[in-house]
């Protein structure tokens, strides 16, 4: 018997050593495909993110020097340029809207910074004095004072229309109404206190408007430069549809805002909003042209995105209001689809 009970362990023992090691398994050829994509697509939006945060950083330093330049010397040249660099600006802006965006997810802390940069309608009543009210706003209240933190206590008081911060707000100190354009003599240095007035220097709606204007553009490229220059990782998928939905929603709203021209009202000037719509589509176009890897990772997921494509070759232009609906509502039908398989992955 105990001949028979060591044969049968040394025979087991045998077997146990003829088991073949385990191996770990190969990726299946889909699951390295995709993580390929996901690669590229990190990448991709990087390079991207990365011109585009730069270029806005470079705008706003340059619209900080041309409005020192026009508060050093308040002449019509200067205005012009201030006015030009303005326009570049919040063209950069909107170009970076999807990076600008992306920052703010993954640092919940910048959002308000983002949320004062460009606030829209606002109603210019608030900022300084109209041709109906000639001393309302801003500019002529000397119980405000013209600081960052009273600037910024006065933002959205008690409307959202309320802005006293961003880019609008400096685009309507340097503009003014439509009919009654702004010009330098509103920003000129006042040595003295003119005979006829009995108040400080400070006190002048002119010089008021000079510390407005620098206060509210120092504020303003800080907030930009700020938001530009955080450093984030490349966002996930769901993350990117999710912020190009939120850019066809601030289209949408944007051409809801077509003649807001009227300052007694809320007000958006005509040429600004059709500026910030025509980046903003271009922009949305770049970031969903067919070829980009981000097009490309749908397709390794498996998820439909032919209608997406449909919609985009079928939009009209930024006008097109039904057309982005329908697009908005494609984009919000892929971030459901990615965030069930993204809560499905362990």
């Amino acid at each position: 018997m105990r001949l028979t009970v060591l044969s049968v362990m040394l025979l087991l023992m045998l077997v146990g050593c003829e088991q073949p090691a385990e191996e770990e398994p190969e990726p299946a050829p889909d699951q390295t495909q995709t993580t390929a994509a996901d690669a590229a697509l990190a990448r991709w939006y990087q390079e991207h993110a990365r011109e585009q945060r730069q270029t806005l950083e470079i705008r706003a330093r340059t619209f900080r020097e041309a409005i020192s330049g026009l508060l050093t010397e308040p002449r019509e040249a200067r205005l012009k340029t201030a006015r030009e660099t303005w326009r570049g600006l919040h063209e950069g802006f909107h170009q970076a809207f999807v990076p600008l965006r992306i920052t703010v997810r993954h640092d919940p802390g910048l959002k308000e910074r983002l949320e004062r940069s460009n606030p829209a309608p606002i109603f210019p009543g608030y900022i300084d004095g109209l041709s109906q009210w000639p001393d309302s706003g801003i500019v002529h209240d000397r119980t405000v004072e013209l600081s960052r933190a009273a600037l910024l206590e006065q933002q959205g008081a008690t409307a959202e229309g309320e802005a006293s911060v961003g880019l609008q707000v400096v685009h309507f100190l340097l503009h003014g109404e439509p009919q009654q354009p702004r010009t330098a003599g509103a920003f000129r240095v006042l040595g003295k206190v003119p005979e006829h007035r009995v108040v400080p220097p400070d006190w002048l709606p002119e010089q008021r408007r000079r510390d407005y204007l620098r206060v509210a553009t120092h504020l303003l490229t800080e907030d930009l430069t700020t938001l530009a220059g955080a450093q984030t990782s490349a966002p996930t998928a769901t993350a990117l549809v999710d912020t190009l939905r939120a850019l066809v929603q601030r289209l949408i709203r944007l051409e809801g805002l077509t003649g807001s021209d009227d300052v007694a009202g809320e007000y958006m000037a005509s040429a600004t909003r059709t500026q910030a719509v025509e980046t903003l589509f271009e922009t949305l176009r770049d970031w969903l042209a067919a070829d980009t890897p981000f097009m490309k990772l749908l397709g390794r997921r498996d998820l439909d995105a032919s209608a997406l494509r449909e919609q985009l070759g079928t939009l009209q232009g930024p006008d097109d209001v039904d057309g982005l609906q329908a697009l908005h509502a494609e984009l919000a039908t892929l971030n459901d689809q990615l965030g069930q398989r993204e809560t499905k992955t362990p």
